[in-house]
Formats: structure tokens, C-alpha cells, sequence
């Protein structure tokens, strides 16, 4: 290859990789993420999985130090879940005479309610809401849910 098509082509590679990074930029977390060093897991779901789930991965994680009161946490990591009404489907058939009336005939229908688990992370002293994400349940158990808000939480905070 010529030199000068070998300059062309590291240019190019040069800003395709530009472009790719500046794709995935995002805001930046509010400072009190940052630069928090203890959090409180509160559990408002009542599910000790979810409590016990939580410590695991904070602990192997080890950015912030997990504490047993509010008082002296920088951060409180919230876990809600709520069901929810997600969608209904239908099943049934129609019948079309000759003439072109239609006949219907019989219809089944079934409703899902879907469990959603959240994760809220807030200021301990203000209540403030500095960072906030979402899981459907129908993809994983409430660990995995409550692994993959915090794996989440996780490359967000290590800017992944």
C-alpha cells in the first residue's frame, strides 16, 4: 500500500473511532455519586433476596462502604418493585360467508401482570433523587434484577 493511502486510511480509522466514542457519551452524575465513600440499602420491596442480593454486590464492587442507618450514609440505594398491567393477547377466529358477513367465533384472551423493580439512588440528607433505573422481572429473578440495576449503577458510575 502507497503511503499516502495508508495516511487516508488511519485518518479514517482515526475519525470512525472518534465518532463511535463520542456516540456513547452521556451526562455526567450529579458530584454527591461521585464522590460518595458510604451508602444505606434500603429495601422497600421486602424481600430479603433483595437486601442480602444488594450487600453481595456492593461489597464485591467495593467503591462505596455499606452502612446500617441513614444517618450516616451519603447515599441511600433504594429497590421498589410495583406489577404491573403489561398486555393483553388475543386468540380467535372469523368466518366469512359467501355473501361477505362476517360470523365471529370464539376468542381467548389472556392479561400478564409483570413485575418491575427499581433502583433509586438518593442523597441520605436531602432526598434528593441523583440516579434512577428500571428492570422488568419477566427477564430475570428479583436477584438477577437486583444484580443487573447495580451492575448497571456500576459501569454508569465507572463511566462504561
Amino acid at each position: 500500500m502507497k503511503p499516502q493511502a495508508t495516511r487516508h486510511l488511519l485518518v479514517l480509522v482515526v475519525l470512525l473511532l472518534t465518532t463511535l466514542v463520542a456516540a456513547k457519551e452521556r451526562a455526567p452524575l450529579p458530584e454527591k455519586v461521585e464522590h460518595a465513600k458510604t451508602v444505606y440499602i434500603l429495601d422497600d420491596e421486602a424481600d430479603p433476596k433483595v437486601l442480602d442480593t444488594a450487600y453481595e454486590f456492593l461489597k464485591r464492587w467495593g467503591k462505596y462502604e455499606v452502612v446500617q442507618s441513614r444517618d450516616s450514609a451519603d447515599l441511600v440505594v433504594v429497590f421498589t418493585a410495583k406489577e404491573e398491567y403489561w398486555y393483553s393477547t388475543g386468540i380467535g377466529s372469523v368466518a366469512v360467508n359467501p355473501s361477505g358477513t362476517y360470523g365471529m367465533g370464539s376468542v381467548t384472551s389472556t392479561s400478564v401482570n409483570i413485575k418491575r423493580h427499581f433502583l433509586i439512588v438518593t442523597d441520605s440528607k436531602s432526598g434528593e433523587r441523583l440516579w434512577a433505573d428500571q428492570q422488568p422481572a419477566y427477564v430475570k429473578t428479583t436477584p438477577g434484577c437486583v444484580q443487573a440495576l447495580l451492575k448497571r449503577f456500576q459501569q454508569r458510575v465507572e463511566g462504561k
